[in-house]
This record gives C-alpha cells, structure tokens and sequence, in this order.
C-alpha cells in the first residue's frame, strides 16, 4: 500500500470516528412539553455559530418535521417554533448544525390548550341505535344498491378536543377510523334510488361527548372501542349490538323488583294468614299505614330496580360485570333507614291512636286533618324516587349506580327532618293531653256518653282488625288488691294449664276475668274490683286494684294493664275461644235452627262466658253449620269437621260404629242431623238425643275447629288443624266418663298442636299425663279467708290416681270410717264390743231396744274387724316396702365395688 493511500484512509477512519462521536453529541429540552405553535428550546453542549445553518428535527411513527431555528448568542441554545398543523404527539427531538446530530435525551410532548386525559365512559343502552343505509352495489350492472345495518354511537368521557375535532382518534377493535368530521345532520339521505357511499361521520359536542354516525354494524355484534388524540388513547369499551335495549332492562328490572317486594308479602300472606299482609305498611302502636315505613320500602325497591336495570344494561350493551352503588345513593339509603328508625322509637313513645280501619289516607292525615308534615313527606318521597328513576333511565352512561343530585339529597334530608319534627310534637301534645283524658273516661257522668263509647268501639275494632292475622300466646296474669284472692301470678305453659281446686273457689271468676282482660272488656275485667273501686272510685283502704296480662305477639311481649281508672290497651282485643261447663242442647225440640243473632266466633268466641248467656245457643249455631256444609258440599259427609267429629268421638267412646247418618231439612228451615252409635245402628238418633257426654265433645272440638276457620279462613283444612289459637274450658271434665277424661286432654293436645289451653277440672284423670308447670289449684287460707293459686312444679306421668287425689284435691287415699274403726281397733274398744255382745246374747228374752244393740254391735264388730286386717295389710306392705328399699340400696351398693374392680381390671 503506498504512503498516499495509507495516509487517505488513516484520515477517513478519524473523520467516521469524529462523526460519529459528534451525532452522538448530548442535548437537553429545556421543557418537555409544548403547545402549537409555542417555541421550543434545546441546549446542546458545543457552541454553534449563527453562521451555522441550525435546525430542530421533530421526529414520530415515520414523520418528520424540520424547523428552522436560531442560535443564542453563547451558541449553546437553539430556539424554533412548533407548527400550528403539526399532529399531537411524544417527539423525539433532535439538532442539527456544523453538520452534526444533536439529539436530546427525553421526548417532547406536543398537546393541546387545556390538556386533559381521555376517558371513555362504558357504554349504555342509550348510547347507541342502528339504522339501514343502502350503499352503492360494486357491480352497477348487477342489481339493486346494497342495504347496510349502520349505527349511530354515542361516545361519553372526558378530553375530547372541540377546536380541532380533526384532532381526535377513534379506534374501532384497535384500528383506527377514517371520520369526516362534519357531523351527523350533513349524512346524505340514502335510499334504494340514491345510495350514498359508505362513511362515518362524526361530531364533537362538547368535551364529554362525541357522536358518530354510519359505523358498520360488525358481524359478531360486538366491537371494542377508544379514544383519544396523538399517543394519548383511553382504555377500549366494549359495545354489544344486541336485542338488548332499554325497555327490556327495564321489564327486566320491574320483574325483579316485583319478585322481591313479593316475597315478605306471600310469606305472610300464606305463613299468618289473610290479611297479614297490609301490616307491612301498618304501624302496629297506632294501628295507622305507616309513612316512614312507606318510604323506606318505596326507597329499598327503587334501588333494587336501579341496580339490576344498570347490571342488566351492562350484561347487555358492555359486556356485563356487577356496578358499584355509589355514595349517593347510600347516603340516600341511610337517610329513609334512619328516618324509619328515628320515628320508631318516637311513636312507640307516644300514646295509641287507633283508627276504626286503616285507610291511605292516613299517609298524608291525622284524624281525618291533613298534616303538613306528612303531606310534605309523603309527596317528597313519590317526587325524589320519580327523579332518581328519571335519571337512572335518562343516562347514556351505565357504569355504575348513578349517584342522586346533591340537591335531591339535601332535599331528603330536610323533608324527612321536617316529618320527624312534627311526628316529635304531635306526641308531646298527646302526652301532655293523656291524663286529662283518663280522667274524662274514668268519670261516670261522662263514661256513658255516647261519643266516648263509639271512640271505644271504633278503637277495639280497629285492635282486633290489626290482631287477627298475628300470633298470640299468653305469658302470665298477675293481680293483686282485688277481691276474694290473695296477690297471685298464673304463669302458662305454652300447651296445657290445667285450673284445679273445689267448687265454690272461683275457678270460673278467674277464668272469666281472664278472659276479660284478653278480650279488652271493661265491664267484665273488673269482676274481682271492691265494690267501691270497680266504677272508678279510688279507694285508699283497700289498696289500688291491678290486672297485669302478659302476652307474646309474634314472638314479642306486650303487657295489658286494667286498673280501677284506666284500661290500657297496648294489645287489644286478642281474637278468644271460651267454652263454659254448660254445654248442651234443648233435646225436646225436634229441629235444629240457628240463634237469633248469630255471631262469627274469631271475633265473638268468648262473649257468652262472659257474659253467662246461654251456651246452647253458640252449639246451635254449630249444628246449623255442620248442616249448611253438607247441603252446600253435596251432601256429603267427606269434609273436614265431618271426619274430625266422627275421628274424636271414636277414639273416645272406642265406639267404631259411630257416624253421621243423615241430615233433612224440613219446611221451618231447621235440620235434623241423624247419627248412627253401637248401640241404635239400626235405628239413627238426632244429635241432640245422643248422651251428654257425645254432645259435649262434638261442642268442644267443633267449636275449636269453627274458630281456627274463622281466624284463617284461607287455610287448607290440612293445614288448619295446625293453626295457633288460644282456648279456655271450664270444667273440661263435666259430663265425661272416666275413660274419656283420661283421654280428652290428649286428643286435644294431639288434635290441636299449636293451640294453648286454659282449662279447669275436678277428675284427676284429666291432670294424669301433664307436664311440668302445667297444674295449677285454687286453696283456701283459711286464717286471710281468701283464695291462693299454688303452680305445682312437677310433671304427672304415670302417677296414681291415689296419689294424684292427695296432691292435687288434698283427698287422702282412706276414708273416714277406716280411720275411725282403725283407731278403735289400736285401742282396745274390739274386746268391750266382743263383751258387750256376749252379755246380750245369753239373755233369752231381750228387748226390742236391746235387739237393735245387738245389731249395731255385731256391725261394728265387723268394721273393726276389717279395719284392723287392712291396718295390718298396709303396715306389711310398708314393711315388704322398706325392705325392698333396704335390698335395693344393698343392690346399689354393691353394683358400686362391682364396676369398681371392674375398672382396675381393666387397668
């Protein structure tokens, strides 16, 4: 190689390297962000000259953009101008000058005035609709133009730009789209005549939102869709092009709006009964619908609706997943929930007022008077759930639950303040006004009027009305200052309490003022009130009488209070069966017609115990019955109470043979109801020439039946036997036959599971079988000559009838005449009778008086005698028992070391 070569080539190698080296050169922005045409300036580290000739290279996804720029005078900073057309971006920035390449380290941003991040909000059924556009056919000569499935989208978010909607980017399943930007009212109006050619057309309508028109339907009805502008694009939303639009998220929704409101009404349609239901809305202390109770449901159910209309929506437009409630709308839940708390507490602190029968007048009303602070919260609610829901359906975006406006909240807010408000001074008024009205109605001038006794009567309606589909069950009855009895408390079992004590120790007057005061009757609770107090009177020597029932509504107690001046009516009438001991028909009437006045035994099932009319009235009325039911069910005796009576008197008579016959009806419209017995099987009697026992039992379990029909009419007969009531029987055992009080209190327990009796008896057969704390008997104090109810703490199964005589009715197991002629025979009286016989039977000639001696000796000879013999039975029979009790414990003890050794054996 020559010198000459050798030296050109060492001297290109340099000049590449210097190059290189010089392209390589560092460059610093000096701000990294810039607008149209805003200036930019990069400093390089080696000075340039203003002869130079210098530009600034901007760079991006294959553009280039050369700006002339000027050199300070150091030589060390660049200055150009952006471009007022250049596209938004991340450049990369470079200088170029002394023929070298200066290029910067970090990107330059171009972005627009107001820059904002792009946001697409998801997708709604309002954000879209499909229209047909017919396209121009490729092939003129072939046919008819082309119809297209085209859609119209609404794009909801943020950072759209309004200057230069050129600007904007849109990108259908990652590729972007061609848009003329002139907005959808310049589309062509295509038909099948004139097609116009296929173009999406777009609008900015404000930085939120942009509207396109003409985009292609895609063939599997699903697109992903973004945003943006330059290199700044929103995540992709899913749009669905369905059958899906907003009237069938909204069926949707109000099916299973529908479905849950629904529910809390069959269960206590079907589970309490009819009429359960209304007590939804029913405040169950003043018997009113209730408006706090009201909203909070109108609240729950139109969140319920809006939450599955958004999650419906979304299944069917975005792609599905569960929204979010936000905060608005739990500060609007919050609201109504403690507004339904807060009015609670403060009705329950007010006194009862309750109406004759609910109305829907009671949302905006207080005694017939409109209240304003109801009025303004009634229509509040319907108005402030109306705009929610118009909301809801009026929003193209469908994310998430839609907050409320804050004006509707702080709306809410006041108006529910403002119900709470006036519900707090009503109740202080009715508290301040209570006692005076106690007075007015414990004063006899005024108890009579008549305005006082209709508000009476309005008020036990609408009590009973309000109980009748609830549940009840008595806890205990406590009295004290009253007549006859000492301070006492009956507590019941949730079965059977038994009654027990002798005649004339006012079983019935405990039962009838029970029943009283179950009933809400002022006039007959007051039975066991001193004369001087039972009109009102205060009476300071006798103490201040008081009744106390305790009850269990649905599972919560309540307590009703009867004192001399005020009945408190907390509960209410509670619907009651009472059967007294009386409980037969006049057999000398051939026909049986109904009482004069009948009556409906859910509301009336106690008013002739306590008012002691005659009972065979309410038996009649049952007999009608069972004739009305065979003549409406076509003569038939296959129903219920039929098969019940006939099952009932069987198992007690062990009778098998015992049926209905026949039932007539004769001209006067009485029936003649004919049944066949063991004993005139041949020969069917009326009913009411069977014995009085038979009479007694059909009354007793029809008239249970008839009443649970009567509290749950629409419950299947199955079903009806199960139904929870409460019963009183006085005297259950009278007219029985020994067998069958052994097995009544059974039959009636098995028969009727869920009904609590209250019964009184004087057979002990009647208490065998019982439970603990079911028994209780009525004693006398002799020394205070006043009664005292003692519980008995123990159950009754499989004890003695002996035993239960000298427990229970203070019998002992022998009689008087053993106990006499057992203490003659201890005492030596055997011997001087044994004597004294002996005298007069060796005289010949007696008298007629010393023949009657005789006699009356030889007798008492005998029963003392007999006495002495069972004395000596019972005393080896306590012997052979003792004995036995000494060998069982020597059994028991040794049993003791025997499982003893067996144990450290099998150690």
């Amino acid at each position: 190689m020559s010198p000459c070569v050798r030296v050109l080539l060492l001297t290109s190698i340099c000049s590449a390297l210097l190059s290189g080296a010089t392209a390589a050169a560092p460059a610093t922005l000096t701000d990294d962000r810039a607008v149209r045409g805003s200036e930019i300036s990069v400093r390089v580290d080696t000075a340039l000259t203003s002869y130079d000739v210098v530009k600034i290279i901007l760079e991006r996804e294959g553009q280039s953009f050369s700006l002339p720029a000027t050199v300070d005078s150091g030589g060390y900073l660049v200055s150009a101008k952006v471009p007022s057309d250049i596209p938004y971006g991340e450049y990369v920035v470079s200088v170029l000058g002394h023929d070298h390449r200066y290029t910067a380290a970090s990107k330059l941003s171009v972005l627009p005035v107001g820059f904002t991040k792009v946001t697409l909000a998801p997708f709604g059924p309002n954000s879209w609709s499909s229209y047909i556009q017919f396209l121009p056919n490729p092939a003129q000569s072939q046919g008819n133009p082309i119809p297209a499935r085209m859609l119209r989208i609404t794009l909801n978010g943020t950072g759209f730009l309004t200057d230069t909607p050129a600007d904007n980017v849109v990108l259908i399943d990652g590729a972007r789209v061609n848009i003329s930007w002139d907005g959808c009212s310049s589309l062509p109006g295509a038909t099948r005549q004139a097609p116009a050619p296929q173009q999406i057309h777009g609008e900015v309508k404000s930085p939120d939102q942009i509207i396109l028109c003409g985009v292609p339907a895609p063939a599997g009805n699903q697109m992903q869709i973004a945003a943006g502008y330059g290199d700044w694009m929103s995540p992709a939303q899913t749009l669905q092009i369905t059958s899906t639009s907003r009237a069938v998220s909204i069926a949707g929704a109000l099916c299973v709006t529908l479905f849950i409101a629904a529910i809390p009404w069959a269960v206590l349609r079907f589970g309490a009964g009819p009429g359960a239901s209304r007590t939804l809305l029913l405040d169950a202390h003043t018997g009113r619908y209730s408006l706090y109770r009201f909203q909070f449901y109108d609240w729950s159910l139109t969140t319920v609706f809006a939450y599955t209309y958004v999650l419906l929506s979304r299944a069917g437009v975005s792609g599905g997943g569960f929204p979010a409630v936000t905060n608005g709308v739990l500060v609007l839940l919050g609201i109504s929930g403690a507004t339904a708390m807060v009015s609670a507490i403060v009705t329950t602190r007010g006194t009862p007022q309750l109406k004759f029968v609910p109305s829907v007048a009671d949302f905006i009303t207080i005694d017939g008077r409109v209240a304003i602070d109801r009025l303004q919260f009634f229509l509040w609610t319907v108005l402030a759930s109306g705009i929610y829901l118009l909301v809801l359906l009026r929003s193209e975006v469908i994310a998430d639950l839609p907050s409320p406006p804050v004006w509707l909240l702080v709306l809410t807010g006041v108006s529910s303040a403002g119900y709470i408000a006036g519900k707090t001074l009503r109740g202080m008024v009715e508290a301040r006004t209570d006692e005076p009205v106690k007075n007015v109605l414990a004063d006899p001038t005024f108890r009579n009027l008549e305005v006082l006794r209709a508000e009476r009567e309005r008020q036990e309606e609408a009590q009973f009305n309000r109980n009748l589909p609830d549940t009840f069950l008595l806890r205990s009855f406590e009295w004290k200052d009253v007549r006859f009895f000492e301070e006492g408390r009956y507590t019941f079992a949730r079965r059977v309490n038994v009654l027990l004590g002798k005649n004339g120790y006012g079983k019935s007057l405990l039962l009838r003022t029970l029943a009283a005061v179950i009933q809400s009757s002022v006039e007959n609770s007051a039975l066991l009130f001193p004369v001087e107090q039972a009109n009102g009177k205060s009476g300071h020597e006798t103490g201040s009488p008081l009744l106390t029932l305790t009850v269990e509504r649905n599972g919560k107690e309540e307590k009703t209070v009867r004192d001399p001046v005020y009945f408190n009516v907390t509960a209410g009438k509670i619907p009651l069966l009472a059967i007294p001991d009386a409980r037969f028909v006049n057999r000398s009437v051939h026909g049986i017609t109904p009482s004069s006045v009948p009556s409906k035994l859910s509301r009336n099932g106690s008013r002739n115990f306590l008012t002691q009319e005659p009972f065979d009235n309410v038996i009649k009325d049952l007999l009608v019955k069972l004739g009305l039911d065979y003549y409406e069910r076509n003569r038939s005796f296959d129903q219920p109470l039929f098969r019940l009576i006939e099952k009932v008197v069987r198992d007690l008579t062990e009778d098998e043979k015992f049926a209905f016959f026949s039932i007539s009806r004769g001209e006067d419209t009485a029936f003649e109801i004919l049944v066949k017995t063991a004993g005139n099987e041949d020969r069917p009697l009326a009913i009411q020439n069977a014995s009085q026992g038979t009479l007694s039992v059909l009354a007793i379990f029809g008239l249970i039946y008839t009443f649970l029909q009567s509290l749950r009419p629409n419950l299947r007969p199955d079903a009806l036997l199960s139904a929870a009531a409460i019963v009183i029987i006085d005297e259950l055992d009278a007219h029985l036959h020994p067998r069958w009080q052994q097995k009544i209190m059974g039959l009636l327990t098995a028969t009727f599971p869920n009904v609590q009796f209250i019964v009184s008896a004087h057979s002990p057969l009647i208490v065998a079988g019982c439970d603990r704390n079911e028994v209780a008997v009525l004693r006398r104090d002799a020394a205070a000559d006043r009664f005292v109810l003692e519980p008995i703490e123990r159950d009754f199964l499989g004890i003695d009838a002996a035993e239960l005589y000298r427990l229970v009715f203070d019998i002992e197991d022998v009689d008087r005449l053993y106990l006499e002629y057992s203490a003659k025979a201890s005492s030596g009286a055997l011997e001087k009778v044994v004597s004294e016989i002996g005298r007069l039977e060796k005289k010949s000639n007696r008298a007629p008086d010393e023949e009657a001696t005789l006699d009356r000796l030889w007798q008492e000879q005998r029963l003392i005698e007999k006495a002495a013999k069972v004395r000596d039975r019972k005393l080896a029979d306590d012997a052979r028992g003792a004995q036995v009790e000494r060998l069982q414990s020597e059994i028991d003890r040794l049993n003791g070391i025997l499982a003893k050794q067996k144990g450290k054996l099998n150690l």
